[in-house]
């Protein structure tokens, strides 16, 4: 798990030289009075508590990743450097395969690559870790926030150089941001999107997230 992304409190310093898109197209029983919340994706005011320093940073927002905590008391949250880790983007399959195992998705990566170089730079290739998970504990109604550049990032295997990393915009579709955290721990809602953005569609996305409790798990064992 590695940061680039854009945590408020510490935004990344802008890709370099973007490129063409390819041409095909949690265990505590707890807060059980709280109920699931229902997919949330809103342009509604940030919560009073809430991490922020991007307005004069320039950089791009193409989208606003916001997690709230909805229960009663705190909830730990695992962030990391390297929000690729931290926030999972999948681009949604119009219909499933069975050759493909009847995934409904494949994972692409919408944040930094660590410290990969780009293909189009001089020097040489490879990947650098940011660091490792951080703890940290998210009170009532407190929120923190990821932005999105709108831009993907796609690892290439350069026979000379070895992996690289391309930039670009994403394929046209529909894509889901998951929130990637212990699952006996932390119980969040997924959001989803199309690109191209529209110029009426929300630019924030708000994953609700409480205390798991067993009765997700029996509906987990269901499912």
């Amino acid at each position: 798990m590695a940061t680039s992304a854009a945590c408020r409190k510490n935004p990344p310093a802008p890709d370099r030289q973007p490129v063409a898109a390819p041409q095909d197209a949690s265990t505590v029983a707890e807060d059980a009075t709280t109920a699931a919340a229902p997919v949330a994706v809103e342009d509604a005011a940030a919560p009073a508590s809430i991490d922020a320093g991007l307005a004069d940073s320039g950089v791009t927002v193409a989208l606003t990743i916001r997690i709230v905590n909805t229960a009663s008391r705190a909830v730990p949250l695992f962030t990391n450097p390297d929000i690729n880790e931290m926030i999972h983007t999948r681009k949604l399959r119009s219909r499933r395969r069975s050759e493909d195992g009847g995934r409904d998705s494949d994972p692409v990566k919408f944040f930094a690559v660590g410290q990969m170089p780009l293909c189009a730079d001089d020097g040489g290739a490879g990947y650098g870790g940011l660091g490792q998970p951080e703890r940290r504990e998210l009170q009532p109604g407190e929120a923190v926030e990821f932005v999105w550049d709108g831009l993907e990032r796609r690892e290439i295997l350069d026979r000379t150089r070895g992996v690289c990393l391309e930039v670009g915009p994403p394929q046209p579709g529909r894509y889901r941001f998951e929130l990637d955290q212990p699952r006996r721990t932390l119980r969040c809602n997924d959001v989803e999107f199309s690109y191209p953005l529209r110029d009426d569609a929300p630019r924030v996305l708000e994953m609700r997230c409480r205390i798991r409790t067993s009765a997700d798990d029996h509906s987990d064992d269901e499912g």
